[in-house]
């Protein structure tokens, strides 16, 4: 009797302290929540055991998408756009974790779809194995669906210099790989301050999603100072624009006057001003202006002037004797801010005899002197008889010849004083 009693204790005992096979099975699925029309994407389905001593699982799953016409969650034969993505198996034991996937492509229209993974046994009947169906089937919903993360931009140096050249990028960015795909063709347009647009040319594109596109166009010159904009016609979006900024060095020469005496001292004044970053021209101060006057091939003088700090600067210099018509050449090169410059200015100085009011006064009567003798003469001659008409009508046509003369002396004599 002892010894059974013994023996029972012992079964107990063993009973309670062996291992005892659970079911302790936790299934997962994941799937995209949207993705655009015909382009794979991957559904997975996890089985996972936290301890070996779980039953082992023998399973079959399957996958099907379907749009639910009905609503209940289950993508059965009657639903919409139903497809069968096939059958994976799950065949593992306790302790262990199991993905298995599912590469989709759907080509249908965009929209709401459903999937479902339905599970079943390996084996039938389920012998030794957790039972499939209830919480371990899995369902959901997603969309069939483009994105647009699209953006477009004009790439160009702005500031930049007047006279420059630069490649004009047209850039396309995708961040999805949902986009659309894009293929089409952009236009490149300029339009100067004040000016109408001036059209650079069209250049095909193809654009892929989730990547960075582009098309140039090289040697896009920018002639003027001011705000030059930069338009892009899209044949898949309106109008892309880019306001670019061209600045430049203006040398600005006052002469107070083209004719002077002979061998007269002639003035210069100089402003040197940058223009195009701000509504009003900047002065450039410290700056040196290159200043040469030359009597035909020969330099005769010669100097470097420093700008103000407004900018300003002034020459003089005192013409040869014999000069009759000097020219000047200024020339200022450097950097304003990041804007380089080289600038040439040229003209020219004439120079006349200086004649005073007592020469003028004797020109003048001088021509009245022969005026008068003209008209004595005529008298004379209109004595003759048999010309006397004839006479009188030359008499009259010297008289207005010798007054348009007089006139045209004395202005002439006025001008080059």
């Amino acid at each position: 009797m002892n010894r059974i009693l013994t023996l029972s204790v012992l079964a107990v005992l063993i009973l309670t302290l062996a291992p005892t096979a659970q079911a302790v099975w936790t299934t997962s699925a994941t799937a995209p929540s949207s993705f655009r029309p015909n382009r794979d994407v991957t559904f997975t389905y996890t089985a996972t055991s936290s301890s070996a001593a779980d039953v082992p699982l023998a399973w079959r799953v399957n996958l099907y998408t379907c749009q639910d016409t009905d609503g209940d969650t289950w993508c059965e034969p009657t639903d919409a756009n139903r497809i069968d993505h096939g059958q994976r198996t799950i065949n593992i034991v306790g302790g262990q974790t199991e993905t298995v996937t599912w590469t989709v492509n759907l080509a249908h229209p965009e929209g709401a779809y459903q999937y479902h993974f339905h599970t079943a046994c390996l084996n039938n009947p389920c012998t030794g194995s957790l039972q499939p169906g209830g919480a371990h089937n899995k369902t959901g919903t997603f969309q069939l669906a483009y994105t647009d993360t699209w953006t477009r931009q004009i790439v160009a140096t702005t500031p930049t210099s007047q006279g420059a050249t630069q490649t004009v990028t047209y850039r396309l960015t995708s961040t999805s790989p949902d986009d659309r795909d894009l293929a089409g063709s952009a236009a490149l347009a300029s339009r100067p301050p004040d000016s109408p647009e001036t059209d650079l040319g069209s250049k095909p594109y193809s654009a892929l999603a989730n990547t960075v596109s582009q098309v140039s166009w090289s040697g896009v010159s920018f002639p003027e100072i001011g705000t030059h904009r930069l338009i892009v016609t899209d044949t898949k979006q309106p109008k892309t624009t880019l306001d670019v900024t061209v600045r430049g060095v203006h040398l600005h020469v006052t002469q107070p006057r083209v004719v002077y005496p002979e061998g007269a001292r002639f003035s210069l004044y100089f402003a040197l001003e940058g223009h195009g970053s701000t509504p009003d021209p900047a002065p450039i101060g410290g700056a040196d202006i290159s200043v040469s006057v030359l009597n035909g091939t020969f330099t005769i003088a010669s100097d470097v002037l420093r700008t103000d700090g407004q900018g300003r600067a002034y020459a003089n210099f005192t013409a040869p004797a014999d000069a009759q018509r000097l020219e000047w050449r200024a020339s200022a090169a450097g950097t304003w801010g990041d804007t380089p410059y080289d600038i040439l200015r040229e003209g020219f100085v004439d120079f006349r005899p200086d004649l005073d009011a007592s020469a003028i006064e004797e020109s003048l009567a001088a021509i009245h002197q022969s005026l008068s003798e003209v008209q004595l003469k005529g008298v004379h001659l209109d004595e003759i008889g048999a010309r006397n008409m004839w006479m009188s009508m030359l008499r009259a046509t010297g008289t207005v010849a010798l007054v348009i003369l007089l006139i045209l002396l004395v202005a002439f004599i006025a001008f080059r004083v």
